[in-house]
C-alpha cells in the first residue's frame, strides 16, 4: 500500500496535506480525489444555485 498526499490550492490559499493516506491502487485514489473534489465543489456552490450547473 502506498501513502499518497492531496495538496489543495482555492485560488488564495495553499493547503499542504501533511499526513496523507494510504491507498491500495490508483483506482481508490482517483475516487479520493474526485470525492474531495465534489465536497469542495458542494462548499462553494450555494444550494440554490447548484441546479444552473447541471
Amino acid at each position: 500500500m502506498s501513502r499518497y498526499f492531496f495538496d489543495t490550492f482555492n485560488g488564495s490559499s495553499h493547503v499542504t496535506d501533511e499526513t496523507g493516506a494510504e491507498l491500495d491502487d490508483i483506482h481508490v485514489v482517483r475516487r479520493q480525489a474526485s470525492t474531495a473534489l465534489a465536497e469542495m465543489a458542494a462548499e462553494v456552490v450555494p444550494i440554490e444555485n447548484r441546479s444552473n450547473y447541471s
